[in-house]
C-alpha cells in the first residue's frame, strides 16, 4: 500500500468538509452548529476559514477566487457544448442589424 502524498491528504480533508465549504460559499458565511463544528475547526487550521462575528466563519479569499474561477471556467465548458448555436444567434442578429 502506498502512503499518500500531501496533495491527497488536503483533498481528502476537503472533501470531508464539502457541504460546509459549500454553505459558506453559496450563503457568504457560514454558522458554527454542532453539525459543522469538526469542520469548521479543521479548515481554519488549514487556513481556509477565518472567523467574522458571532460564531460564523467566512471563506479567506485566495480560496473564494480559486473556487470563483474553477466555477467560472466550469460554467464556460458547459456554454461552449452549444458554442455553434450561440455564433448561429450571432449570425442572426448582425445580419438584421446591417440592413
Amino acid at each position: 500500500m502506498s502512503e499518500q502524498t500531501a496533495v491527497q491528504l488536503i483533498l481528502a480533508r476537503l472533501f470531508r468538509c464539502s457541504a460546509t465549504l459549500s454553505n459558506a460559499y453559496y450563503n457568504a458565511g457560514v454558522e458554527r452548529t454542532e453539525e459543522n463544528r469538526n469542520d469548521i475547526d479543521l479548515l481554519r487550521q488549514i487556513r481556509l476559514l477565518s472567523p467574522s462575528i458571532r460564531d460564523t466563519y467566512q471563506l479567506r479569499s485566495s480560496f473564494r477566487q480559486f473556487l470563483n474561477s474553477a466555477l467560472s471556467t466550469e460554467r464556460l465548458f458547459a456554454a461552449g457544448a452549444n458554442i455553434g448555436g450561440y455564433f448561429g444567434r450571432l449570425q442572426k442578429l448582425v445580419a438584421e442589424r446591417s440592413f
